[in-house]
C-alpha cells in the first residue's frame, strides 16, 4: 500500500507539498487508533473488496486480486486473535490555511 491508496502518509511530503502548493500554515495531528475486524479473512476481504486498493490492484494487473488476497489475509494473521483482528492503525489530520 505504498505506492496506492493510502500510500500518502509521510508527514514531512505532505506538508511540503501543502507549502509548495501556497499553504502558509501547516498542521498535521496524527490519531492512532484500532483496526477492529471479527477475523482476518473478512478484514481481508474488506481491504481487497472493499477499498480503493482493491481497484489499484486491478488496474495494475487484472485478476491480481484473487492472487494477492491471500497474501493479504495471511498477512493479517499476526493481528488476529479470539475476539478477532485488533491491529494497529493512524490517520493524519491535516489542516492547512493561506
Amino acid at each position: 500500500m505504498r505506492e496506492g491508496p493510502f500510500g500518502y502518509a509521510d508527514t514531512s511530503r505532505i506538508e511540503s507539498d501543502l507549502h509548495d502548493a501556497g499553504f502558509d500554515t501547516v498542521e498535521i495531528e496524527t490519531v492512532d487508533l484500532k483496526s477492529r475486524c471479527p477475523s482476518a479473512r473478512e478484514a481481508a476481504m474488506a481491504l481487497c473488496y472493499g477499498t480503493p486498493m482493491g481497484v489499484e490492484l486491478d488496474e495494475r494487473e487484472p485478476g491480481s486480486i484473487e492472487r494477492i488476497f491471500p497474501l493479504v489475509e495471511q498477512a493479517l494473521r499476526q493481528f488476529e486473535g479470539p475476539d478477532g483482528i485488533d491491529a494497529p492503525m493512524s490517520a493524519h489530520i491535516v489542516t492547512a490555511t493561506r
